[in-house]
C-alpha cells in the first residue's frame, strides 16, 4: 500500500458496523429518498450515511476512493425508487473492511467498457470503435496487475492525428465515466448498480494493486 492509499472503514470492523447500522435504521424509517442530501432527518444514499452532503467526508469516513463516493450518489439518483432505497444498505454491506478499493474503480471502468452484454463498446461506431479498444487494452492490463506507466496512458489520449479524431479518443477515454454517471436509463443504471457492489463483494479476496495513473 502507497502512502496515497487508504484502507476501507480505515481497517476498523466497528467503523462498517457504525455506518451499516446507521444506513439500515434509516431504511427501516424510510427516511431514505432523491433529491435532497440530509434535511429533516432524511436523505439521498450520501446523506443518509454522513448526514451531509460532502462527497469528500463520505470518502473519508469510508475509506473509499472520492470518485467511488460521487458514483453512488449518482448511481442512487438514476434507480427506481424500490430499488434506490436498498442501496446505501447494500452498498455498506458489500464493502470489506480494510481493503485499498482504487482497484475497484479501475475495474468498474472496464466492465462499463467491454462488457459484452451492455458495455460501451456495444453502441460504438467506425470512428471510436479503436480508441474505446486501445483504452480497454489499457484498463485491462491495470487490472490484471501490468500497470500501464504515465506515459502510455499519455500517448494513449494523443494517438489520433486530427483534431476530430483527437476529440473522439477523448470522449472514448471518459466514456466509461460518462456512462456510469447517466441516470437516463434506470435499468443500465441498476446494470452498473450490481457491478459495482458485485466487484466490492469480491474486493475482499484480490491484493491491492498499485494505481498507474490519476
Amino acid at each position: 500500500m502507497t502512502p496515497q492509499q487508504t484502507l476501507s472503514f480505515q481497517g476498523r470492523p466497528e467503523v462498517k458496523e457504525f455506518y451499516l447500522t446507521r444506513a439500515r435504521a434509516h431504511r427501516q424509517a424510510d427516511e431514505i429518498l432523491k433529491g435532497q442530501y440530509w434535511a429533516d432527518g432524511k436523505g439521498c444514499a450520501v446523506g443518509c450515511l454522513i448526514h451531509g452532503d460532502r462527497h469528500e467526508e463520505l470518502a473519508r469516513e469510508l475509506g473509499i476512493p472520492v470518485p467511488m463516493a460521487y458514483l453512488i450518489d449518482l448511481l442512487f439518483e438514476g434507480q427506481p425508487n424500490d430499488t434506490a432505497k436498498d442501496f446505501p444498505v447494500r452498498f455498506v454491506e458489500a464493502i470489506p473492511v480494510g481493503v485499498d478499493l482504487e482497484p475497484v474503480m479501475d475495474r468498474f471502468f472496464l466492465a462499463l467498457l467491454s462488457d459484452p452484454e451492455q458495455g460501451v463498446l456495444l453502441s460504438a461506431n467506425d470512428a471510436v470503435r479503436e480508441p474505446i479498444e486501445a483504452v480497454i487494452k489499457l484498463y485491462r492490463r491495470q487490472v490484471e496487475g501490468d500497470p500501464p506507466s504515465r506515459d502510455e496512458w499519455s500517448a494513449a489520449d494523443s494517438a489520433a492525428d486530427s483534431a476530430a479524431n483527437r476529440a473522439a479518443y477523448s470522449a472514448a477515454y471518459r466514456a466509461a465515466y460518462s456512462a456510469a454517471y447517466s441516470a437516463a436509463d434506470s435499468n443500465h443504471t441498476l446494470w452498473q448498480a450490481e457491478i459495482l457492489l458485485s466487484l466490492l463483494t469480491q474486493a475482499g479476496s484480490q491484493q491491492p494493486k498499485e494505481m498507474a495513473h490519476a
